[in-house]
């Protein structure tokens, strides 16, 4: 029977350390993102602060004809139109299994004095990259198909 109490203990004292660790990961994962959110929000108000907003939509590994969908004059025009912000392609063609030498990979860059300007015309970039893509999908298999 003492073996059986000291065996009972054991566990309990086990199931404890576990229960222990278990609760000291989750407190510091919460603690991890309450510092991303204090620094985003305090990102968020500065640009509050100085009336400047901006995001970033990476577009590099998006195959040509989509890159092309939002990276060309025409359409960045149009973002630029529609949602009343300055749309600048950045960063240089890396290809895909590369790294970027000297430059970031291309990416749009968008501006604007309002958080909801910025983030409907990120949005929109993100949105006529994905309508992209189901096209060139859709054609590849109509090719594949046809055996073209």
């Amino acid at each position: 029977t003492r073996r059986a109490q000291e065996r009972a203990a054991g566990t309990n004292l086990i199931t404890h350390n576990a229960k222990t660790m278990a609760c000291t990961m989750a407190v510091a994962q919460a603690q991890a993102f309450a510092v991303q959110l204090s620094v985003a929000n305090a990102l968020i108000e500065d640009q509050e602060r100085r009336g400047h907003f901006t995001a970033e939509v990476e577009i590099n590994d998006y195959p040509q004809k989509a890159r092309q969908r939002v990276a060309t004059r025409a359409p960045i025009n149009l973002f630029q139109e529609a949602y009343n912000t300055v749309v600048t392609l950045k960063g240089i063609y890396v290809a895909k299994g590369k790294p970027p030498v000297g430059e970031r990979a291309l990416y749009l860059y968008i501006e604007g004095s309002s958080a909801e300007e910025v983030s409907g015309c990120k949005k929109e970039i993100e949105r006529t990259l994905a309508e992209a893509m189901m096209e060139l999908m859709t054609q590849g298999s109509e090719i594949s198909a046809f055996g073209n």
